[in-house]
């Protein structure tokens, strides 16, 4: 479901798209991909709840990677990232978006393997 929303907004993005094409993929790119690359994998999901009873949303927190060679070319696809998902809300591959939130940014390096990271998180609350 969230692979499906996340997939969709990100790979129909033009500014996304043309930096790492449409290698976007859930947890880990497959051995041997190019980068630069997206990865992106649910944290945790959880209901919105009131002391009455539950309530129609679901809020779930999503990580995306963003992993490449450079430092400079990871932060510009990470602003394409953000730019992309942030606010968005809609019917996305047949679920209804509230609204997805932009909460935090970390970078990240693999000296051992040679490539630079940042990572996003963003909440996503789906109407159910």
């Amino acid at each position: 479901m969230i692979g499906d929303i996340v997939y969709n907004i990100l790979s129909n993005d033009s500014n996304v798209t043309g930096l790492v094409g449409t290698k976007i993929y859930p947890l880990m790119a497959t051995q041997g991909t190019e980068l630069p690359y997206i990865t992106y994998q649910v944290i945790s999901t959880s209901p919105n709840k009131n002391k009455d009873r539950e309530i129609s949303l679901k809020a779930i927190r999503l990580q995306i990677d963003i992993i490449g060679n450079t430092y400079s070319s990871v932060t510009n696809i990470s602003d394409k990232v953000v730019d992309a998902i942030s606010y968005k809300t809609g019917n996305y591959s047949g679920y209804d978006v509230d609204i997805i939130t932009f909460e935090d940014e970390n970078d990240l390096s693999d000296i051992e393997n040679d490539f630079y990271r940042k990572e996003q998180d963003y909440i996503i609350r789906i109407k159910i």
